[in-house]
Formats: C-alpha cells, sequence, structure tokens
C-alpha cells in the first residue's frame, strides 16, 4: 500500500543534491508548511509549521537541481510517503524517518510574497483580444 502525499509549502533552504555510488541522481530538500484559520472571534490563528523531508530520484532529482529554486520558493509537490530504518552505530539503537519521495514538483503561482516577483508570464501584456467568427465552433 502506498500513501500519496500531495500540498504546497515554502522551501526551507535550496535543494542539495549528489550523485550515490551507484552514479544515479539523489536530490533531497525540506518544505515548510504553514496554515491559518480564522477562529469564533474572526481572529486569524496561525498553526505551528509542519517540516517535511523530500526526496527525489533520476531525471526528477536533475530537473529540481536545474530549476534553481530559491530559499523561501512556493512549491507544490506530489510524491509518496515512505520510511526507513537503519540502526545508529554509535548508539546501536533502531532510528527510522519519513519523508515524500517527490514524483513532481512546481512553483505555486497563487502564493506571491511581497519580495517575490509576479510569475514572468504575468508581466507580459496580454494580447489583443480579436472577435470570434460568427460561424466559429467552440472545441470545448
Amino acid at each position: 500500500m502506498t500513501f500519496s502525499a500531495s500540498f504546497g509549502g515554502f522551501l526551507a533552504a535550496p535543494p542539495e543534491t549528489r550523485t550515490t555510488e551507484n552514479g544515479h541522481t539523489l536530490t533531497r530538500f525540506r518544505v515548510g508548511i504553514s496554515d491559518k484559520f480564522r477562529d469564533a472571534t474572526g481572529t486569524f490563528v496561525e498553526l505551528p509549521t509542519i517540516w517535511v523531508n523530500c526526496q527525489a530520484w533520476r531525471g526528477a532529482a536533475e530537473a529540481i537541481r536545474d530549476a534553481n529554486f530559491p530559499t523561501g520558493a512556493a512549491v507544490v509537490i506530489v510524491g509518496q510517503w515512505r520510511q526507513t530504518e537503519w540502526v545508529d552505530q554509535a548508539t546501536g539503537e533502531k532510528r527510522s524517518t519519513r519523508f515524500v519521495e517527490v514524483e513532481h514538483i512546481g512553483p505555486d503561482l497563487t502564493v506571491r510574497r511581497k519580495n517575490q516577483p509576479a510569475a514572468a508570464a504575468a508581466a507580459q501584456p496580454a494580447a489583443p483580444e480579436t472577435p470570434a467568427a460568427e460561424t466559429e465552433v467552440n472545441p470545448l
């Protein structure tokens, strides 16, 4: 059974990429998910930030590296929850960690911060609208 993950958040730091001994590309990063809600009095209450460890392999890892996401970038993640276990060499204790294995990542264009410019497409002037012909059929 797999557990799907899809969420939006902000990068804690730029993703770090390395190549494994087998020659596979691995990219790791953390995403902070912040949420808030309006209480009964109408005041916004901010919930504690949830930090999610993420990693991507091969082509996805290379695409994330090449995207050059900066610290604080708003991103949308789709992937699968995973857990890995190991024995701590120093203490002999069993350890485990959970993370999201990223399948898709992209900028969250619905989130803009004061210090972030609008998306490049939004900065371009809109194309002039041409009227549709009376005989034109809407394909949708």
